[in-house]
């Protein structure tokens, strides 16, 4: 663990698999880990001490998120499994859906929907309210790779050319409802199917808009989309030109932060015009993850190829009672692999890196 004011490193604890994705709990010290033998370690990171271990997954867990008490994990075996880590058994329902392994979840800001990326190339939108021991029907939304089914449709800018093209077409998008299956103990919820052309690597719900959430697509569909959840239709898709392998929403600023491969910069974007704000230049690999603060200030990106193995902090936003501006002098700080104390754990440290990153 990295302190952000005093630079100083701690091991929280050895671990004999790898660590995949990570948590903090919306409040508390509690930390949520994942590993690649599929288990799932709650951690108090004051007392470092290890409070209980959640087992279900079939293969590594990719992705974790917490609603209150409630913990969501996603794995490589396509499940999504919901935890209340008050109780003995935990386990409450599985959100079967996603054809391939999970990529990414996150909880939209009011709590009431789960959105999931995956293999498969969908996003899944998951409604908690209904009633999880109901079929309901699935609405499966389609657009094609020029996305002319969506409102506004932009070319990036500052990333591969200077222009940007936005194009106005009516949104006459077809959706297509299909019938869920309960398996035995797995329920199904209602929910959108949001499809990209390529692998999801980035989710983020807006801190603004409740039924606004970008996602961002690999190397084959390198768009962010963003989606109007109250209706399920596709409003805004913006072509970066770059494989998008993480993507954020500004806690205090109407901006979207994306990380890159091949060009390997952080990008700033303002909506709803999705015009080019600027570059983050300093990584020399691709960025894997990306984390912001509590305050909102500041971004923590990773990238764990041994070409670069760093963890940098930008502080890309100054706060005061006025306004949010953006700072212009944005790196503040870097770690290398090969500062940590211990150096017998820097394969692990590393490999975490790729993995997950996340600020508290």
């Amino acid at each position: 663990m990295l302190n952000n004011q005093t630079g100083h490193n701690s091991i929280l604890d050895e671990f004999s698999t790898e660590v995949f994705c990570l948590s903090w709990m919306n409040s508390g010290t509690a930390l949520a880990i994942g590993f690649k033998d599929g288990t799932i370690k709650l951690y108090d990171t004051i007392k470092k001490q290890l409070l209980r271990t959640i087992n279900g997954h079939l293969d590594l867990v990719s992705a974790l998120n917490w609603n209150e008490y409630l913990l969501s994990s996603g794995s490589r075996d396509s499940k999504i499994l919901n935890h209340d880590v008050r109780i003995k058994s935990h386990l409450i329902y599985t959100c079967s859906w996603h054809k391939k392994g999970i990529t990414s979840l996150k909880w939209s800001e009011d709590k009431r929907y789960l959105a999931t990326g995956a293999f498969d190339n969908k996003v899944c939108i998951w409604d908690i309210r209904k009633n999880i021991n109901s079929t309901n029907t699935v609405h499966e939304l389609d657009h094609d790779s020029n996305a002319s089914n969506a409102s506004h449709t932009l070319e990036g800018e500052n990333i591969i050319n200077k222009t940007n093209t936005i194009t106005n077409t009516n949104s006459n998008t077809n959706i297509n409802n299909i019938q869920s299956n309960n398996n035995n103990n797995v329920s199904s919820i209602s929910k959108y199917n949001l499809k990209h052309n390529s692998v999801i690597r980035g989710l983020s719900w807006s801190p603004h808009d409740n039924n606004l959430l970008a996602t961002g697509g690999g190397t084959k569909d390198p768009s962010i989309k963003i989606w109007d959840i109250s209706n399920g239709k596709l409003i805004k898709v913006l072509n970066t030109k770059a494989q998008i392998c993480s993507l954020l929403w500004s806690k205090n600023t109407n901006e979207i932060i994306t990380a890159h491969g091949g060009t390997n910069n952080i990008e700033l974007w303002k909506y709803p015009s999705m015009k080019h704000l600027k570059s983050f230049k300093g990584h020399s690999n691709k960025i894997l993850h990306l984390a912001i603060s509590p305050d909102g200030t500041t971004i923590a990106s990773g990238a764990g190829s041994e070409l670069d193995e760093t963890l940098r902090l930008w502080k890309m936003f100054d706060k005061n009672e006025s306004k949010i501006t953006l700072v212009k002098d944005c790196q503040i700080s870097y770690f290398k692999t090969n500062d940590i104390e211990n150096r017998e754990h820097k394969d692990n440290v590393r490999k975490s890196i790729t993995k997950s990153l996340y600020m508290r």
